[in-house]
């Protein structure tokens, strides 16, 4: 009797860890998932500010004029 007791107990316990293991590694995948899109969001950010920065140094070759009535017609 205590065999069966004990056998129950086991595989319940067994069924509870293996459960709690699969949301783990579920959780994990879906961390590896976001990370890499942060990566990805991060690159292209860094894209943008780079191609922002090169527009900034080519709008400073410009005479102020320029830049000035290009930026009255672009409001």
């Amino acid at each position: 009797m205590t065999d069966i007791a004990l056998t129950s107990v086991i595989q319940k316990t067994t069924d509870i860890l293996a459960n709690l293991l699969v949301e783990e590694f579920t959780r994990l995948y879906w961390l590896r998932e976001d990370i890499e899109w942060l990566q990805r969001e991060m690159r292209w950010i860094q894209e943008f500010l780079k191609d922002a920065d090169a527009r900034e140094s080519k709008a400073m070759d410009l005479p102020i004029w320029r830049v000035e009535s290009e930026n009255s017609l672009m409001m």
